[in-house]
């Protein structure tokens, strides 16, 4: 199965991909969620202290039907 990989910046995040892939999944995108503000660095719902760590790039996917901008 194709999936994205939930990343924070973190050894946790980078376990449970290599799990996926030992499980026969193939990661296809990465994705990272963080707080707007700076004010919610203290979440109780995800690690965002190595946001900083993951790097954004944006690109275009495009198919026959549809056109995506990630």
């Amino acid at each position: 199965m194709e999936v994205v990989g939930l990343v924070s910046g973190g050894k946790d995040s980078c376990y449970n991909m290599m799990c996926a892939i030992k499980s026969g999944h193939r990661i296809v995108a990465l994705a990272n969620l963080h707080p707007g503000d700076r004010e919610e660095l203290d979440s109780y719902m995800y690690q965002s202290v190595g946001s900083e760590g993951v790097y954004v790039r944006v690109f275009q996917y495009k198919n026959d039907s549809e056109q995506f901008l990630l």
